[in-house]
């Protein structure tokens, strides 16, 4: 998944818990950022707000709880989700996705294997990875094209 910001991030936890279900050798979600500076804040204010929550912690387990009992069971917090900053672009591609089906590079049409991408965002995604949202074909010379998927293992949402 690729998105501008960190802010911009939608349904982390879902496609996490989705993954999961189905498997990490059948399913990877790796969620990208492209904006460095933006994931630099994120990183710094996460790190804060770590420290922050380290000190109450010790706080809370040295005499501010109640003489020295444990504090209460804290509720279980949404972890923030986790990003790698970057595009998804052909090197991402390569370096996560499932590989192609081997028998379209054996002469097949291919399709029919294990792999499929699904692809979502802006007109620009389309026509550099896949061509046209609401064209089924793969586009020649695109970025899934180029990186040897077939048309049946694209999927355009």
């Amino acid at each position: 998944c690729g998105f501008a910001t960190p802010a911009d991030i939608l349904l982390s936890a879902e496609l996490a818990d989705l993954a999961h279900r189905i498997g990490s050798e059948r399913c990877r979600v790796v969620t990208l950022v492209g904006d460095a500076r933006a994931a630099a804040a994120d990183a710094a204010a996460r790190k804060s707000s770590s420290s922050q929550q380290q000190r109450q912690n010790y706080n809370s387990n040295n005499g501010e709880g109640g003489g020295g009992s444990a504090p209460p069971p804290q509720q279980q917090q949404q972890q923030p989700p986790q990003y790698e900053v970057g595009w998804v672009d052909a090197d991402n591609i390569a370096r996560y996705g499932h590989p192609p089906d081997s028998s379209r590079n054996r002469g097949g049409q291919g399709g029919e294997g294990e792999s499929l991408v699904f692809v979502c965002g802006i007109p620009f995604m389309y026509d550099l990875l896949c061509g046209p949202r609401d064209d089924p074909a793969l586009k020649p010379g695109s970025v899934l094209d180029q990186l040897g998927y077939s048309s049946g293992e694209i999927i355009k949402l």
